[in-house]
């Protein structure tokens, strides 16, 4: 019985899957090339804050200890 169940979402699941893949293709095929009337500027000037690479960095090490914290509130 669940292999029946199983059978039909895949096929289910390979049509959609086809019908985007086509959807895209399509779209691809009719959109016109993005071309910028103005010149682009290759280098931007950015601004790198240290906030962000600390904030990564915690959140890497907090995350094996998430489990733990949600235990103890």
């Amino acid at each position: 019985n669940s292999t029946l169940l199983a059978t039909m979402i895949m096929l289910a699941s390979l049509l959609s899957l086809f019908f985007y893949l086509r959807l895209a293709y399509i779209i691809t095929l009719t959109l016109p090339p993005n071309t910028p009337n103005s010149l682009a500027t290759w280098r931007t000037p950015t601004k790198s804050l240290p906030l962000t690479a600390v904030m990564n960095t915690m959140a890497l090490i907090l995350l094996p200890l998430t489990p733990t914290l949600v235990n103890l509130m």
